[in-house]
């Protein structure tokens, strides 16, 4: 499909609203604080990666790579197949039958394996990797004639049917097979909008559609050497032999061998993969395109599909390195081996000094250096446990690094739950502290307020038990006493109730406070039901003798108990008398504090430890208090071993410099000594001695600031004639920004070096044996591959003397690697000769060298102003510079225009999704893409029509996008005028409220010269080709003007002249008030008849001036004539070439310009002549 149809059709379908997945981030201040940084991190979900490609490109290996550099999880429907064989579950099993069957798996089954893993647990942690989506059929038919309906080795059908393939009806055809129109579409769009997690950044492999078989080919190639090789050096014993994943002793492997493929014709093979790619640009692409354009341009990354697996992943890492995100931090369990042959068995204070041994040992292993060690989490309990709703101490058995913590678990089944997803158990609130809590005590003791507190701290509902246990008759049960059975009923009956009388409430997730169990029931309820702590609270004084007598006689029976469940049920039992605390106030809050966590705050390692052991000891953490360090250097090794273990984290500027970026460039100069500084619980990369000074000196004006770094690869060109120093200016900016610079030879001889096995390179090649300039398709082809090179797609490129003409920038648009600033040097023929014969070292160049880059300049200069025109007026991104100016000058203002033009390009891309008026002066927004996204008010300013009633259209003689914006999907043009109303309240200008809109004919201008003896424009000619606006509105109302043949407007079916650009505006405005206007006619003056002052005036004084002008400006002077005759013939010429009523104009052009050469090569002779020595000067 040809790239524009694909970009109309993804245009099409983003017509459809769309969820907004990569919203512009507002990056809140730098978190100073570990607690901050780490739940920052914790909140934010893991990098995700999306892999699109044609049929046939390795991105399995792609996929592969990315996942275990950035400790993803791969997802790919090969792999998922293999991995629920393996399993040996019932769907693994079937599918294993089918592919022994050579049969096929459906889509849905696959769709089913992947939607399963997408919302496992761990994905949430580590993120994923996908490749092979959407799944596109693999064995396409090649009989025409046929339906196409073909079949995949994950893509078809499983279903079988007793008809032969060739006499298969169309109803079975239609049930049996999938719609692919239906379902490609589909698996795209779940990707996005159901995934529970959506992709970060999407990778996209390049390859032309002439590749892919190439490839394939190649790829089988080496399958089947490595193939041979592996049974070649396989050991008779069978020992160090490698794991076959399809190894069984009893049946056969059910994956068959692939050689057998490889004798197929590779013209079958090629126009297989064709059709295949085929239906994957017809289906998929347009689809894929439609969400590539609502995503960020710096997370979707390009790379070259037919390069190597290392090379993509290098490209893949650069330019994932420019944006702010880490690589998944995985929990890695820590176990120390125990040697207790030296411990005496009733000596426990040694068992206990052994256990600190064993924490200092972990502390201290496996470190990225001394001065980091591991920190014990502050939290006794296991962070599983505390999560599930249960209080576990945590045992040093149980050890578990993550981040820069050590964490206690209680089991290894929690151990494999939190190295799963550590996410689940430490995002907060979690961990939290756990509220299922019976408080019970006796009549008057506050126990009702204490639960109404208790539940407000802890974020729990309060259960009464009053309200819930059945009434008694008070004349038989005097003091309300229950059995065991109506009190666990009561409570047992509570989650059926619960539904129905609170539901917003809290219960469903176990936060409760249980009021009032009675006393003497508490021993058999907490045996039935889980608490975690336990209040008691009683008062001896506050009843009579026999009451008071009754309640301590129950307690001293179960007290025993109590203390025994305790023990086997782990829970905390707090005995609170009253009789101790003056009010009820200090009583809630030592009950309060007893419940709570421990602290966070950083305790001493040695003095706070409480080792644990399997039985009964407990074990503290040990957060070794940071006190207020200042910002520190540490070497980059140190840095990113920092980073990948979690122990810091990088920053919202990612890799990019805090002192650049608060020095507000736009695109930061590229230095050779980057320092890693360590400034609380972050890692900033400074970008030389001089920001690393400015920061330490004062970190926080330099954090203290909104950063959103654009990651967006910078892409220029430089143009113009040759030898004027387009090579010296491009090589400034490849070292000042880090730009990768490129040639068309350059890139042909990378192409023909690196893929000399492709259809571009070998076309190329061909072309260039036999003596014939390389096509422009090879060309940007070979401009491509390297434009999606590490350097290139990290930092950006420029291209050096290229494009030169319409085709070849055509041609780099349609392949997406069309510059964004086009710089053109201006130099005239004798400075690029002497800047030819500077390089060549030599002032005095033969003729030779001054006859080749005269020619050369001569062929630049055939079409040269015709293709900066249509440059111009299409990209409308040209920097325009004089190349003749000292380098220093040319320099500072191309790096002046790049810089600012380049930061409103970052302006546009970072707040696209806002709605906001957005500038477009810089977007190199072509007027057929203006034209595709206009609104209805066209180039037309929606603010003159709605207040003055006015036709204010954009100047088509201007190059630049000076008053084009765009508000939402709209482009509009705003004059200068009314620019700062429109971008205050655009909608007050726009429908429903401006009701305003264009007529059904509106005056345009015509493009040609009006001749006005043409039979057909003479009788559309208008007042006889007076100007209208100068009769109307001039200073001297009523005078009559000739209008210019050049300044016709045509409307309706009139053509009007006008006598100036200013009238021509002021018609194009208020035509209505011009195309009405009634003249009378005036008989022209014959010329013949007036004097000879008068008729050289109406005829040859024009020209004469200007000719004289001319001559001024030159001061010719030929070679054995005089200076006045010199002059004369110049007139002379000038003359003959501005008549049009001679016959011999091209003749006499020809030898203007002939003349002018002689001239420029006099004054080159004559230059060179005088910086010679003159032996006869005195």
């Amino acid at each position: 499909m040809h790239p524009k149809k694909r970009i109309a059709t993804a245009k099409t379908l983003k017509k459809e609203k769309l969820p907004s997945l990569v919203s512009p981030t507002e990056e809140p201040l730098q978190a100073w604080y570990m607690d901050e940084a780490t739940n920052r991190y914790l909140l934010t979900d893991p990098s995700s990666f999306i892999i699109f490609g044609k049929p046939g490109l390795n991105s399995v290996d792609l996929a592969s790579a990315i996942a275990k550099s950035w400790n993803c999880i791969l997802i790919s429907p090969l792999s998922l197949i293999q991995d629920e064989i393996n399993i040996g579950s019932e769907e693994g099993q079937r599918m294993k039958e089918t592919l022994a069957n050579d049969k096929r798996i459906a889509p849905d089954i696959v769709m089913n394996l992947i939607r399963r893993r997408i919302n496992m647990s761990d994905i949430r942690h580590r993120g994923y990797v996908v490749e092979g989506l959407p799944l596109i059929p693999h064995e396409t038919s090649l009989d025409r004639r046929r339906p196409k309906v073909h079949g995949d080795q994950i893509c078809d059908r499983t279903e079988s049917c007793s008809h032969s393939p060739d006499q298969l009806p169309d109803d079975s055809i239609c049930q049996t097979f999938l719609d692919h129109e239906r379902e490609i579409p589909r698996q795209v769009d779940e990707i996005f909008t159901e995934w529970p997690i959506k992709p970060s950044i999407i990778i996209y492999m390049m390859c032309p559609k002439q590749d892919v078989s190439l490839i394939i080919q190649r790829s089988q190639r080496a399958e089947t050497a490595t193939a041979d090789a592996v049974v070649e050096d396989i050991p008779e014993d069978g020992s160090n032999s490698p794991l076959d994943l399809h190894q069984d002793t009893e049946e056969p492997p059910i994956v068959n061998d692939d050689r057998r493929n490889h004798s197929e014709r590779f013209s079958d093979m090629e126009q297989k993969v064709e059709l295949q790619c085929d239906l994957y640009m017809r289906l998929a692409l347009p689809v894929i395109d439609k969400w590539v354009l609502e995503y960020d341009p710096q997370r979707v990354i390009r790379v070259d599909g037919r390069g190597s697996t290392q090379r993509m992943l290098q490209t893949v890492n650069a330019r994932l390195r420019m944006l702010p995100l880490q690589p998944s931090i995985l929990p890695q369990q820590m176990t120390v081996e125990e040697d207790d042959s030296n411990l005496e068995e009733d000596v426990k204070v040694r068992k206990e000094i052994k256990k600190l041994e064993m924490v200092e040992i972990l502390q201290h292993k496996e470190i990225v250096s001394a001065e980091y060690p591991w920190r014990l989490h502050a939290c006794e309990f296991c962070p599983v446990a505390l999560t599930l709703g249960r209080k576990k101490k945590g045992y040093i058995e149980y050890a578990v690094r993550f981040l820069r913590n050590i964490f206690f678990l209680s089991s290894q089944e929690a151990v494999d739950m939190f190295v799963e997803n550590p996410r689940t158990f430490l995002s907060p609130p979690n961990p939290q502290e756990i509220c299922k809590i019976a408080v019970c005590g006796s009549l008057s003791s506050g126990k009702s307020k204490l639960s109404q507190q208790l539940a407000e701290v802890f974020d729990g509902t309060v259960i009464d038990m009053k309200k819930i246990l059945p009434k008694t008759d008070t004349r038989y049960n005097r003091f309300n006493y229950y059995t065991n059975e109506e009190v666990l009923k009561s409570l047992y009956f509570i989650e059926e109730r619960w539904e129905e009388t609170f539901k917003n409430k809290l219960y469903r997730d176990g936060r409760y406070v249980v009021d009032g169990i009675p006393i003497e029931n508490l021993t058999a309820v907490i045996k039935q039901i889980r608490f975690e702590d336990i209040v008691i609270l009683w008062n001896r004084y506050l009843f009579n003798y026999k009451n008071d007598r009754y309640f301590q006689d129950q307690f001293a029976n179960f007290k025993y108990e109590i203390e025994q469940i305790r023990r086997t049920h782990k829970f905390n039992v707090i005995m609170c008398e009253l009789s101790k605390f003056e009010d009820v106030s200090k009583m809630i809050t030592y009950v309060v504090d007893c419940l709570k966590l421990p602290s966070k705050t950083p305790t001493s390692a040695t003095n706070a430890v409480k080792l644990g052991t399997t039985e009964e000891t407990t074990l503290t953490g040990d957060n070794t208090s940071d006190e207020e360090r200042p910002p520190h250097v540490i070497d980059l090794e140190t840095a990113e071993r920092l980073l990948d273990c979690g122990y810091y984290f990088l920053s919202s500027f990612g890799r990019w410099c805090p002192v650049q970026a608060y020095a507000n460039e736009s695109i930061p100069a590229v230095h050779s000594l980057i320092i890693p500084v360590i400034h609380q619980d972050y890692i900033y990369f400074l970008a030389g001695e001089d920001a690393l000074s400015a920061f330490l000196k004062e970190p926080s004006k330099y954090l203290n600031r909104d950063f959103r770094p654009s990651a967006l690869p910078l892409r220029i060109a430089v143009i113009g004639p040759p030898k004027c120093g387009k090579t010296t200016l491009a090589d400034r900016f490849a070292k000042t920004y880090g730009l990768k610079r490129i040639t068309r030879d350059v890139a042909l001889r990378h192409m023909s070096k690196h893929y000399g096995w492709s259809k571009s390179a070998q076309m190329a090649e061909d072309q260039l044996r036999a003596g014939q300039p390389a096509s422009i398709d090879s060309v940007t082809r070979a401009i491509e591959i390297l434009s999606l090179g590490p350097r290139a797609i990290s930092h950006g490129y420029i291209l050096d003397d290229y494009p030169s003409t319409r085709e070849e920038t055509e041609q780099l648009i349609l392949s997406g690697v069309q510059p964004m600033i086009v710089l053109d040097m201006k130099a005239d023929l004798l400075f690029c000769l002497e800047c030819q014969s500077a390089n060549d070292g030599d002032t005095n160049a033969s003729s030779t060298s001054f006859s080749f880059g005269m020619l050369r300049y001569e062929n630049w200069q055939v079409h040269q102003a015709s293709f900066r025109d249509w440059l111009k007026k299409f990209a409308r991104n040209v920097v325009e510079l004089d190349a003749m100016k000292s380098k220093w000058n040319v320099w500072t203002l191309a790096d002046r225009a790049v810089r600012s033009r380049f930061s409103e390009i970052t302006l546009y891309q970072r707040d696209a999704d806002l709605d906001k008026i957005h500038s477009l002066r810089h977007m190199c927004v072509s007027p057929f893409e203006f034209q595709e996204r206009q609104s209805q008010y066209k180039s037309y300013c929606p603010v003159c029509l709605f207040r003055e009633n006015v036709l204010q259209q954009a100047s088509r003689q201007r190059m630049d996008n000076q008053g084009m914006v765009q508000f939402e999907e709209h482009f509009y043009w705003i004059c200068p005028r009314h620019m700062a109303v429109f971008t205050a309240d655009p909608r007050q200008y726009l429908p429903p409220i401006n009701t305003a809109s264009l007529p059904d004919e509106v005056p345009q201008i015509f493009e040609q010269v009006v001749d006005v003896k043409h039979v057909c424009l003479e009788r559309r000619l208008r007042l006889d080709g007076w100007c209208p606006v100068t009769y109307v509105d001039g200073p001297e109302k009523g005078k009559l003007t000739r209008g210019r043949t050049d300044l016709a407007v045509l409307f309706g079916q009139g053509l009007y002249l006008l006598c100036s650009e200013e009238c021509r505006d002021k018609f194009l405005a208020r035509h209505h008030d011009y195309c009405n206007v009634e003249i009378a006619s005036v008989g022209e003056v014959d010329p013949r008849y007036l004097p000879d002052r008068g008729f050289l005036e109406h005829t040859v004084a024009k020209q004469v001036v200007e000719a004289v002008k001319r001559v001024a400006a030159r001061r010719p002077k030929m070679i054995g004539l005089s200076a006045a005759a010199s002059a004369a013939i110049y007139i002379g010429v000038h003359l003959k070439t501005h008549n049009a009523d001679v016959d011999e104009v091209l003749a006499y052009e020809v030898t203007d310009e002939r003349m002018a050469e002689r001239d420029k090569i006099v004054k080159i002779v004559t230059d060179t002549v005088k910086t010679r020595p003159n032996p006869h000067a005195f």
